[in-house]
């Protein structure tokens, strides 16, 4: 999977300026600053910065352009806080330099990085890696079975928006990883919705992509993000992507429309088991769809 194919086409607006000499109020101590470092990252709606304190303590911070959207970002990922499987927000800011987002910082990478590089916490070996690829997956679902909770539907599930923080028992050495959902720039808090392309194309369900209908129906946005993970299932397990996009012009699409069952069996490395939890979160019907908790569950099981 590269690197281009596993981020998709994500909407694209215009990103903010950054200066990295630049202060932030503390957001635990307000006699004290937070400097920025350095930048870390830089997508298509703002530049994430890594921001220290005088006690050497660190932070992520993510700087946003003065809008609509932005400020729909900080309210909803502010309401999704507080569960171990979220990156932490520990409060947000405004200057003349835009909008501020002051974030856990997660030092381990995203997904992507795990899933493609051999120093990942999945290494080469993938069926040597079953405990670990299964702790990991229910993580993510549980994040977003939190965010569902809380009338959150994220939208924009792939690799590099999940954060890895790998935690090490200081007793046995053995270093266990958690997994934080992060980046809620597309997310809305609407359970139906007609924004048609909305994210990354590998990961955009069929309804998303809107191509059932003339004009196409409200699609529901919480079945969206179930297929998403469907997809990052595969991710995390092959390092693949079944297709490019869920669409009648895509020919391994079409493959699969025919029979998702053998169709998958026949194109990626998986086991008859997990091809039925896959089958369920990319099920073609909306209403046969499964839940995030379902689709834990089953992966789990399996």
């Amino acid at each position: 999977m590269s690197p281009n194919a596993a981020a998709g086409q994500t909407r694209q607006s215009e990103g903010a300026q950054a200066t990295v000499a630049h202060r932030l109020p503390h957001p635990f101590d307000p006699h004290a600053w937070l400097d920025l470092k350095c930048m870390v990252g830089a997508g298509a709606y703002g530049r994430v910065y890594m921001a220290g304190d005088t006690a050497g303590r660190r932070f992520a911070v993510k700087q946003l352009n003065k809008t609509p959207a932005a400020r729909r970002e900080i309210s909803l990922h502010q309401r999704c806080n507080g569960h171990p499987n979220v990156v932490g927000m520990f409060g947000s800011h405004e200057d003349h330099l835009g909008l501020w987002m002051i974030l856990e910082y997660c030092p381990d990478g995203d997904l992507f990085h795990h899933i493609t590089h051999a120093d990942g916490i999945f290494h080469s070996d993938r069926s040597a890696n079953e405990p670990t690829i299964k702790l990991a997956f229910s993580q993510v679902c549980d994040g977003i079975a939190w965010c569902h909770q809380r009338g959150v539907y994220h939208r924009d599930i792939k690799p590099e928006n999940v954060l890895v923080w790998l935690e090490r028992d200081p007793m046995t050495g053995y270093i266990r990883p958690v997994l934080k959902i992060a980046d809620f720039g597309l997310a809305t808090e609407r359970p139906y919705t007609h924004d048609f392309g909305c994210g990354s194309t590998f990961y955009m369900s069929p309804e998303c992509i809107g191509f059932a209908g003339n004009p196409p129906p409200a699609y529901g946005s919480g079945p969206t993000d179930v297929w998403s993970l469907g997809i990052l299932l595969l991710n995390i397990v092959t390092a693949q992507n079944p297709w490019r996009q869920a669409h009648p012009r895509e020919e391994a699409f079409v493959y699969y429309q025919r029979d998702p069952h053998n169709f998958l069996a026949r194109l990626l490395p998986i086991t008859d088991a997990l091809q039925r939890c896959v089958c369920r979160a990319l099920e073609l019907s909306v209403r046969h769809r499964c839940t995030v908790q379902e689709l834990r569950s089953a992966v789990l099981d399996c």
